[in-house]
Parts: C-alpha cells; structure tokens; sequence
C-alpha cells in the first residue's frame, strides 16, 4: 500500500510521515520520498505500507502520469488543500480508485500522527473490501 503525504515542498509532509510511521508500531513501514519510492517498488512487497512524501505539484508534470496508478492513498497538508479538486482531477484520470483527502487542519497542526494513522486504517480496511 503506498500512501502519498504532499505539501507544497515535501518539508511538512516529511516530518507529518514520520510521525504517522512513529505511531504505527505494529507495522512494518516504510518511510521514503515519493521519487524513490516510484525508483523502488519493492519496498511495497517489504512493508505493510509505504508512506511517501513530496510535493503536490508533482501532479502537475507529466512524467507523474506514469507513477499515479501506484499510489492508493494521497493525503493533501492543509497549507496546499486549496489543490484538492485540481489533484483529483490529475489523478482520477489515471488512477480513478484512488483515495484523495485534505487532512485535518488540527491534526496537522499538532502533527497527531497517531489519530491520522487510526484514521488510515479504516480507510485501508474500506479500500481492501471494495
């Protein structure tokens, strides 16, 4: 499962993923920008979850086409939640399964990574029945 955390740089969404993979101590998680993780897609096959990081803008270049139909979770950081609609539309062009979503600003601002893992799961459970 590769689950995108993005921001406008890939500064926040770093230290936010590293929180989420600090709180998911039953799990095998793999921390990584989102560049390598498209360079080494056997880090899916090692790990309960990927979580990447980036920039959101990497939505907006072609060479991401390629790429997009890996991802199965974006989260968008609250300084850039004002691309949501235009992400979805990026990506649901390739990947109309993935699963798209702000997170909460509150969440973020106190880099609960805890609550947003909790969070994830219920989404990976609706994913994997659906």
């Amino acid at each position: 499962m590769l689950i995108y955390v993005c921001c406008a740089g890939g500064i926040t969404s770093s230290l936010f993923a590293s929180k989420i993979k600090d709180a998911a101590t039953q799990n095998n998680v793999a921390i990584t920008d989102i560049f390598t993780a498209m360079k080494e897609p056997e880090l899916e096959e090692t790990h309960d979850f990927v979580l990447a990081y980036g920039p959101i803008e990497l939505f907006s270049h072609n060479r991401a086409n390629n790429f997009i139909k890996e991802i199965d979770i974006i989260l968008i950081c609250p300084q850039v939640r004002y691309l949501e609609e235009n992400t979805k539309k990026a990506v649901f062009r390739y990947n109309p399964d993935c699963y798209i979503s702000s997170l909460d600003i509150k969440l973020f601002g106190t880099m609960d990574g805890a609550k947003v893992f909790e969070n994830l799961l219920t989404i990976i459970d609706s994913i994997k029945k659906s």
